[in-house]
């Protein structure tokens, strides 16, 4: 197919409609095929969907997508693929070839040498040494993550400096926009380009030969896990992606697609995913002001970085319908490892054996300090007596849950659940890993049988909440919002967690309140 020269344009945002339009004639032909009508209905997609502005020097190059898209896709004209892509499904093929085209892909590992080098040799190790007598947990988010490059860096300066990492619960995640470079991500293979930042020793550790490439070792990719998330789109949901009260977030060279109103909004949604304390990393061409509520800005040698400042508000009044109910305990209110432990079940008849209660006592112990690789160890050495015990069970899943065995955690749930039916974390335990496992509708009536023996359990009305939005009832979902909300300030003890729990359920509501 020939076309004749692609004819530059001029692109430009309409501040007072929010809408990217050029300045030219609409009926007057960019080429063969394509107008300046069409154009603009795409400019206006892209940014209605994504946020994203189209400078003007790109303009040339989004006409070429479209024409390069027309053909991949063997559609009969121009205004056909542009057509697909805005009534298509959400995650087409053709908007994701779109959006891969429109941002820019390229990373490499271990990028910013000043941020890297603060991280590994002063951020991480003093955050691992306040807690590996405590929590033992890490929680990083790389916000534009790519092809991963970003967030591998990080799972690969924590194996270097966690020589215990079985024992750390660990929660790396990656997100993007771009689906396709997402999947990429995921298979952590990749060409010389990448490794640009890389000493030899590094890549021989963590890196094998495969093809023309080099295949990051699978102990590291099982460290990350990678989401789609649209920043700027109240439906992409942080807490249901797990992305709240956050050590280290990194959204480097991000806002040179987005305005000013928008990447307030978005820094706003970062901040309150942050834990106190925390710190965000910015990329050199993110030129923002800086001056960010919540944040103060700090400087190293030739880089910057924000840590969230800790502003305590005074303790919430609960709704006057709750005043007289407290919470079952559950500090975390989308983390698997957060559920109640304290509610014991009914057990069957165990063994005739003393040491029963020492056993449950001692694994109660373990998963308060969120210890899952002892609580497993000695919950197999004494696996008799914990066959017995719907509770023992339930802590067993629990840990098998938080080091990533959900196949062992779902067979422990159901051992539990049939020995006493009405034990309500085990239920939810049971509904989160549904979840997890993508039964949407099977985990909403675990969810409600949950609810019915224990209706003041913050994670599942919580859970629920993003069931029922994700099939578009927002209504109700929001509903199931509230209460989680609700139960959470009953329960506020003005404590970091509750502080933030609060102000994370504050933040989704608001966000899908808004789209009612």
């Amino acid at each position: 197919m020939h076309h004749r020269a692609i004819r530059k344009t001029h692109i430009e945002l309409n501040s007072d409609e929010h809408k990217q339009t050029m300045n030219s004639q609409d009926a007057q032909p960019l080429n063969e095929g394509i107008h300046i009508a069409d154009m603009n209905r795409l400019l206006r997609f892209i940014r209605r969907e994504t946020g994203i502005i189209v400078k003007n020097h790109q303009a040339e190059k989004l006409q070429a997508t479209v024409i390069k898209g027309c053909q991949r896709f063997r559609c009969p004209s121009p205004v056909d693929f542009i057509e697909g892509v805005i009534n298509g499904p959400a995650d087409s093929a053709m908007l994701r070839y779109l959006i891969g085209e429109v941002t820019i892909g390229e990373s490499y590992f271990f990028r910013d040498i000043g941020q890297m080098n603060y991280l590994e040799n002063e951020y991480l190790p003093q955050l691992i040494d306040s807690r590996k007598n405590r929590t033992r947990a890490l929680r990083v988010w790389s916000a534009a993550a790519s092809q991963g490059q970003e967030i591998y860096s990080i799972a690969i300066m924590l194996c270097r400096l966690l020589p215990d990492i079985d024992d750390w619960e660990l929660n790396l995640i990656g997100s993007d926009i771009d689906s396709d470079a997402l999947r990429r991500a995921a298979l952590g293979a990749y060409g010389n380009w990448s490794f640009r930042n890389v000493p030899s020793e590094l890549k021989k550790a963590f890196f094998h030969p495969k093809g023309d490439t080099l295949q990051l070792s699978a102990r590291v990719r099982k460290l990350v896990r990678f989401a789609q998330l649209n920043l700027i789109c109240p439906k992409s949901s942080l807490i249901a992606n797990k992305i709240y009260n956050m050590d280290l977030v990194l959204c480097r060279n991000v806002f040179i697609y987005f305005d000013e109103n928008d990447t307030r909004k978005i820094l706003k949604r970062i901040v309150g995913a942050l834990a106190p304390g925390g710190v965000l990393m910015l990329g050199p061409s993110d030129l923002i002001n800086p001056e960010i509520d919540g944040l103060e800005i700090h400087s190293g040698e030739n880089f910057f970085y924000y840590v969230k400042t800790s502003k305590p508000r005074p303790t919430a009044q609960p709704p006057a319908e709750h005043s007289a109910r407290r919470p079952t305990p559950a500090r975390d209110i989308i983390n698997s490892v957060h559920l109640p432990a304290t509610q014991q079940s009914n057990p069957a008849t165990p063994p005739d054996r003393g040491d029963t209660g020492q056993i449950r006592q001692t694994m109660l112990d373990l998963v308060k300090n969120e210890n899952w690789g002892k609580t497993i160890e000695l919950a197999k050495k004494n696996q008799i007596i914990v066959n017995h015990s719907a509770d023992l069970l339930f802590y067993q899943a629990r840990a098998e849950a938080n080091l990533g065995r959900t196949q062992n955690a779902m067979e422990r749930c159901t051992q539990s659940l049939a020995l006493d039916n009405t034990y309500a974390p085990a239920h939810l335990l049971h509904a989160l890993l549904l979840c997890e496992n993508g039964a949407a509708q099977e985990a909403k009536n675990a969810l409600q049988r949950t609810l019915f023996l224990a209706p003041d359990l913050i994670e599942a009305h919580y859970q629920l909440g993003v069931i029922l939005i994700a099939e578009g009832n927002l209504k109700r979902g929001v509903k199931s919002l509230k209460n989680a909300l609700s139960l959470a300030k009953n329960r506020d003890t003005g404590a970091p967690d509750d502080l933030q729990l609060i102000a994370a359920l504050e933040q989704e509501i608001a966000l899908y309140g808004n789209s009612l």
